[in-house]
Order: C-alpha cells, then structure tokens, then sequence
C-alpha cells in the first residue's frame, strides 16, 4: 500500500505515516503484486523512509516552536527520541496468500530464493537513513537465516530488529 501511495502521491503518504502504520495491502491476484513490485523502483523505497523522517523532523520543529504542551487540536506536543524503522516484510507479506503466518511457501522457495527476494531491498533500505531496519512477521527459522546471512554478506550497520509471529502467544511457528 505504501509503496503504491508512493508512485502516486507522497504527501497523501506523509499524512497517512503520521496517524497509522502502514503495511502492503493484499492483492487480488498475483499478476497484480508482481505488476506492483516490478514498479517500485529503488527511488520509491528510498522516498518512503525520506517521507517518514520528513514527518519526523517537522514533528520534532513543531514541538520546539509550541507555547504550550498542546497544540490548538488538542494533541499533546512532547519532544521524544522518534526513531525511523524501515520495514522488511517476509515473503508471505508479498504473496499475499497468508503464508507470512505461516511460513509455507512451498518447495520451491529456498534460502537462496529467499536472500535474492529481499537482497535489493534490503541494500537500499539501509542506505535510506532509516534508524534501523525492522524484520517483521518473521514465520520461521529459514527466513530469520535469510535476513542475518543478508545482513552480513551485504556488511549492513544499520542496527536491525527481528520480530517473529507466534502461533500461540508461546510458540514461534517453526516450519522445516
């Protein structure tokens, strides 16, 4: 969805960033997904990360200026440490078919497969002046593998998270 706001107009973006978390909506079919992500180039992730620290610092200069600690909306203006993550999906994310909870890709998707998928991204992520990359809904144990060999044989600094999904609020769902 971001990246798709992205291509058109980023200003509709800059105002979504700065009242929800945005994540890629499910496509209706798959020719739809791959038509999308053929599109976005480098410039639109780079210009999805420069769209979220722009809302930042206007953010940030909007508490320095305030009078008051809120504003004439009534939103609370308090100057906090507001960190950038730049959002790496698992591959289920861009299938669109449920498989990022479970991590059943099928054969045919391996740890290679998996590295080339999110290398790119991956690389421009990191240089777009994000705080930190964010690993999210990370289903299982061979794409956790993928994105620490990534972040190691691309040398990425950028400091990383890892988030995993859980089936059960105990259990990271582990498929072999």
């Amino acid at each position: 969805w971001l990246s798709r706001c992205t291509l058109t107009i980023s200003k509709l973006v800059q105002i979504l960033l700065s009242q929800h978390h945005i994540r890629l909506l499910p496509f209706r079919d798959l020719r739809q997904r791959d038509t999308l992500l053929k599109k976005v180039k480098p410039c639109t992730l780079r210009r999805s990360v420069e769209i979220t620290c722009e809302a930042r610092e206007a953010y940030n200069k909007r508490c320095e200026e305030a009078q008051h600690d809120i504003d004439s909306s009534g939103n609370v203006l308090k100057q906090r440490p507001i960190i950038v993550a730049a959002s790496v999906e698992s591959y289920g994310a861009y299938l669109a078919d449920g498989s990022e909870y479970s991590g059943i890709y099928g054969e045919a998707v391996s740890l290679e497969t998996l590295k080339e998928f999110h290398r790119r991204r991956l690389k421009i992520l990191a240089e777009s002046g994000a705080d930190l990359i964010a690993f999210e809904t990370i289903p299982n144990k061979v794409a956790a593998q993928a994105y620490v060999e990534l972040l190691e044989e691309e040398d990425i600094e950028v400091p990383a998270w890892f988030a995993f999904y859980s089936k059960d609020d105990i259990n990271v769902v582990v498929i072999l």
